[in-house]
């Protein structure tokens, strides 16, 4: 790793945001294959039309793994790609902007085939996912987009600190410790 304190304290802020995200889409994909009865995206199409709750959400989720702002992912992304290009990591700062872009191509393309175009006939009884799985997806969809708008506000309080108590560890030991 790096070991810098933007380097840590994105590393930090991106796997906050990537345990978000990623739950966001696992619970997505369980929400369709609730509703559709099927993992198969060649027998999808439509989905937007009758189940916007979880469209939407997979919609969410899928911008911000990409790295698109204003979302989470863009956020944490960015401040690694800064970190490296700060350590003179030119390479990878240029792998971890081109996997984002590859990523959007393949979310995108999953997108285009389940929940826009033609819905199958099989699927005009569709309903949306129950009320907790519903409740779950509008929560982390909500919160992707809360954490991208006020990203410096979980940098500057919960990162940054995470940072600098791994980097001084002295500093860090006589906080937990206190007056002992």
């Amino acid at each position: 790793g790096l070991g810098t304190p933007l380097g840590i304290a994105a590393g930090l802020f991106h796997l906050f945001n990537h345990a978000i995200f990623k739950g966001l889409l696992f619970l997505s994909a369980g929400s369709i294959e609730h509703s559709t009865g099927t993992r198969d995206l060649r027998q999808m199409g439509g989905l937007m039309k009758k189940l916007p709750i979880t469209s939407l959400s997979t919609v969410v989720g899928s911008l911000s793994i990409s790295g698109i702002p204003p979302f989470n992912g863009f956020f944490s992304k960015l401040f690694i790609i800064i970190a490296l290009i700060q350590a003179k990591a030119f390479i990878p700062a240029a792998i971890a902007i081109i996997v984002s872009f590859i990523t959007l191509a393949y979310y995108a393309k999953i997108q285009r085939f389940a929940l826009f175009g033609p819905l199958p006939a099989l699927f005009k009884k569709l309903h949306e996912a129950p009320f907790t799985m519903a409740f779950s997806l509008i929560a982390l969809s909500l919160i992707c987009i809360f954490v991208g708008l006020y990203y410096s506000f979980f940098m500057d309080t919960l990162f940054h600190p995470a940072a600098s108590a791994v980097i001084e560890q002295t500093k860090y030991i006589s906080m937990i410790l206190g007056g002992l």
